[in-house]
Protein backbone atom coordinates (compact mmCIF):
# COMPACT_ATOMS: atom_id res chain seq x y z
CA UNK A 1 0.00 0.00 0.00
CA UNK A 2 1.55 3.82 -0.84
CA UNK A 3 1.72 5.95 2.20
CA UNK A 4 1.05 9.35 0.09
CA UNK A 5 2.45 12.51 0.73
CA UNK A 6 4.85 10.79 3.74
CA UNK A 7 7.99 11.43 2.90
CA UNK A 8 9.46 15.26 2.87
CA UNK A 9 11.98 15.70 0.56
CA UNK A 10 15.07 18.37 0.67
CA UNK A 11 15.28 20.08 -1.97
CA UNK A 12 18.13 21.61 -3.23
CA UNK A 13 19.21 25.32 -2.91
CA UNK A 14 20.10 24.77 -6.88
CA UNK A 15 18.78 22.55 -9.43
CA UNK A 16 19.99 22.64 -13.17
CA UNK A 17 17.70 21.95 -15.91
CA UNK A 18 19.32 20.81 -20.27
CA UNK A 19 18.21 20.77 -23.42
CA UNK A 20 19.42 19.61 -26.44
CA UNK A 21 19.03 20.87 -30.35
CA UNK A 22 17.98 18.57 -33.31
CA UNK A 23 16.41 19.19 -36.24
CA UNK A 24 12.80 18.49 -37.30
CA UNK A 25 11.90 16.81 -39.93
CA UNK A 26 11.86 19.89 -41.71
CA UNK A 27 15.16 20.64 -41.29
CA UNK A 28 13.86 23.04 -38.29
CA UNK A 29 15.62 23.51 -35.20
CA UNK A 30 13.62 22.67 -31.75
CA UNK A 31 14.74 22.75 -28.23
CA UNK A 32 14.45 19.23 -26.80
CA UNK A 33 13.83 19.44 -22.31
CA UNK A 34 16.25 16.69 -20.68
CA UNK A 35 13.54 14.87 -18.05
CA UNK A 36 16.14 15.07 -15.14
CA UNK A 37 17.10 17.98 -13.32
CA UNK A 38 20.91 17.40 -11.54
CA UNK A 39 22.43 19.26 -8.96
CA UNK A 40 25.58 20.54 -10.85
CA UNK A 41 25.86 21.56 -14.40
CA UNK A 42 28.71 18.73 -14.66
CA UNK A 43 25.80 16.30 -13.67
CA UNK A 44 23.59 17.34 -16.59
CA UNK A 45 26.38 18.32 -18.99
CA UNK A 46 27.22 14.75 -18.92
CA UNK A 47 22.93 13.81 -19.05
CA UNK A 48 22.91 15.79 -21.80
CA UNK A 49 25.69 14.36 -24.03
CA UNK A 50 24.33 10.45 -23.47
CA UNK A 51 20.96 12.08 -24.33
CA UNK A 52 22.74 12.91 -27.88
CA UNK A 53 24.60 9.78 -28.10
CA UNK A 54 20.68 8.45 -27.74
CA UNK A 55 19.48 10.82 -30.46
CA UNK A 56 22.50 9.93 -32.76
CA UNK A 57 21.70 6.07 -32.67
CA UNK A 58 18.01 6.46 -33.61
CA UNK A 59 19.35 8.43 -36.56
CA UNK A 60 18.48 12.10 -35.27
CA UNK A 61 20.27 15.24 -36.89
CA UNK A 62 21.99 16.83 -34.16
CA UNK A 63 23.03 20.72 -33.32
CA UNK A 64 26.70 20.58 -32.01
CA UNK A 65 25.40 22.74 -28.75
CA UNK A 66 23.38 22.07 -25.24
CA UNK A 67 21.40 24.55 -23.40
CA UNK A 68 21.72 25.01 -19.51
CA UNK A 69 19.13 26.33 -17.35
CA UNK A 70 20.15 26.89 -13.60
CA UNK A 71 17.37 27.36 -11.37
CA UNK A 72 17.12 28.54 -7.89
CA UNK A 73 14.49 27.29 -5.31
CA UNK A 74 11.75 29.26 -4.44
CA UNK A 75 8.99 27.58 -2.28
CA UNK A 76 7.47 24.26 -1.75
CA UNK A 77 4.49 23.16 -3.28
CA UNK A 78 2.23 20.94 -0.84
CA UNK A 79 1.24 17.88 -2.50
CA UNK A 80 -1.92 15.77 -2.04
CA UNK A 81 -3.13 11.86 -2.65
CA UNK A 82 -5.66 13.34 -5.48
CA UNK A 83 -2.50 14.59 -7.25
CA UNK A 84 -2.01 10.52 -8.28
CA UNK A 85 -5.49 9.12 -7.66
CA UNK A 86 -7.32 11.64 -9.76
CA UNK A 87 -7.53 10.79 -13.60
CA UNK A 88 -4.76 13.01 -15.37
CA UNK A 89 -5.37 15.09 -18.79
CA UNK A 90 -3.28 14.57 -21.92
CA UNK A 91 -0.34 16.78 -22.69
CA UNK A 92 0.61 17.02 -26.25
CA UNK A 93 4.50 16.52 -26.20
CA UNK A 94 5.38 18.92 -28.89
CA UNK A 95 3.15 21.57 -27.01
CA UNK A 96 5.38 20.76 -24.23
CA UNK A 97 8.64 21.49 -25.71
CA UNK A 98 7.35 24.92 -27.45
CA UNK A 99 6.26 25.85 -24.20
CA UNK A 100 9.75 24.90 -23.06
CA UNK A 101 11.11 27.36 -25.78
CA UNK A 102 9.11 30.03 -24.89
CA UNK A 103 9.74 30.47 -21.00
CA UNK A 104 13.41 30.19 -21.96
CA UNK A 105 13.06 33.27 -23.78
CA UNK A 106 11.32 34.81 -21.13
CA UNK A 107 12.99 33.21 -18.20
CA UNK A 108 13.34 36.58 -16.24
CA UNK A 109 9.69 35.97 -15.63
CA UNK A 110 9.45 31.93 -15.27
CA UNK A 111 9.56 29.60 -12.60
CA UNK A 112 9.61 25.80 -13.17
CA UNK A 113 7.90 22.91 -10.37
CA UNK A 114 10.34 20.21 -9.87
CA UNK A 115 9.45 16.72 -8.46
CA UNK A 116 11.28 14.18 -6.71
CA UNK A 117 10.91 10.70 -8.69
CA UNK A 118 12.43 8.79 -5.56
CA UNK A 119 16.15 7.96 -5.10
CA UNK A 120 18.15 6.01 -7.12
CA UNK A 121 20.71 3.59 -6.05
CA UNK A 122 23.16 5.52 -4.26
CA UNK A 123 20.11 6.80 -2.46
CA UNK A 124 20.32 10.29 -3.67
CA UNK A 125 17.06 11.81 -4.61
CA UNK A 126 16.32 12.13 -8.70
CA UNK A 127 14.09 15.23 -9.67
CA UNK A 128 11.95 16.05 -12.70
CA UNK A 129 10.96 18.95 -13.90
CA UNK A 130 6.99 18.76 -14.42
CA UNK A 131 6.01 22.08 -15.81
CA UNK A 132 6.93 25.55 -16.76
CA UNK A 133 4.92 28.70 -15.74
CA UNK A 134 4.67 31.95 -15.54
CA UNK A 135 5.68 33.32 -11.62
CA UNK A 136 2.20 34.74 -11.54
CA UNK A 137 0.67 31.23 -11.77
CA UNK A 138 -2.63 31.34 -9.41
CA UNK A 139 -2.75 28.51 -6.97
CA UNK A 140 -6.14 27.70 -8.98
CA UNK A 141 -3.98 27.22 -12.01
CA UNK A 142 -0.79 25.56 -10.36
CA UNK A 143 -3.08 22.97 -8.76
CA UNK A 144 -4.54 22.15 -12.34
CA UNK A 145 -1.20 22.25 -13.83
CA UNK A 146 -0.10 19.36 -11.40
CA UNK A 147 -2.99 17.16 -11.52
CA UNK A 148 -2.12 17.72 -15.82
CA UNK A 149 1.28 16.55 -15.16
CA UNK A 150 2.31 13.32 -16.98
CA UNK A 151 5.87 13.10 -15.21
CA UNK A 152 6.27 10.91 -12.96
CA UNK A 153 6.38 11.90 -9.09
CA UNK A 154 7.08 10.10 -6.20
CA UNK A 155 3.80 9.82 -4.39
CA UNK A 156 4.76 9.58 -1.17
CA UNK A 157 6.81 12.96 -1.53
CA UNK A 158 5.07 15.27 0.54
CA UNK A 159 6.12 18.38 -1.59
CA UNK A 160 6.95 19.49 -4.70
CA UNK A 161 9.31 22.17 -5.29
CA UNK A 162 9.09 25.83 -7.47
CA UNK A 163 12.33 27.03 -8.96
CA UNK A 164 13.18 30.30 -10.69
CA UNK A 165 14.62 30.36 -13.89
CA UNK A 166 18.15 31.65 -14.49
CA UNK A 167 19.93 32.84 -17.74
CA UNK A 168 20.16 29.98 -20.56
CA UNK A 169 23.67 29.45 -21.31
CA UNK A 170 24.76 27.59 -24.57
CA UNK A 171 27.59 25.04 -24.30
CA UNK A 172 29.79 23.13 -26.86
CA UNK A 173 29.21 19.66 -26.07
CA UNK A 174 32.35 18.77 -27.86
CA UNK A 175 34.28 20.37 -25.47
CA UNK A 176 31.76 21.60 -22.82
CA UNK A 177 33.20 25.21 -23.61
CA UNK A 178 30.43 28.03 -22.85
CA UNK A 179 29.54 29.67 -26.44
CA UNK A 180 27.68 31.88 -25.19
CA UNK A 181 24.90 33.34 -22.32
CA UNK A 182 21.84 35.22 -22.71
CA UNK A 183 22.60 37.71 -20.22
CA UNK A 184 25.32 38.68 -23.45
CA UNK A 185 21.74 38.72 -25.59
CA UNK A 186 18.76 38.45 -24.03
CA UNK A 187 15.84 37.36 -25.40
CA UNK A 188 17.45 34.99 -27.64
CA UNK A 189 17.08 30.91 -28.04
CA UNK A 190 21.22 30.95 -28.09
CA UNK A 191 21.22 28.82 -31.68
CA UNK A 192 24.14 29.42 -33.06
CA UNK A 193 24.34 28.10 -36.71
Amino acid sequence: MVRYCSRVVDFPEKLFLGFVWVYDFEHRPILIPATQLSISPEKIVHYLNEIQEAYKTHGAELINQILIVPLTFQNIVPLKREHWTNTKTDANVFETIFEYADAIKEYEDTQVLAATQGVDDDDAEKFAHTAVMSRDTSEARLEKIILGSETFVDPTSKHAAIYIMGAPIAINPTNNRMLISTEERPGELLYIN
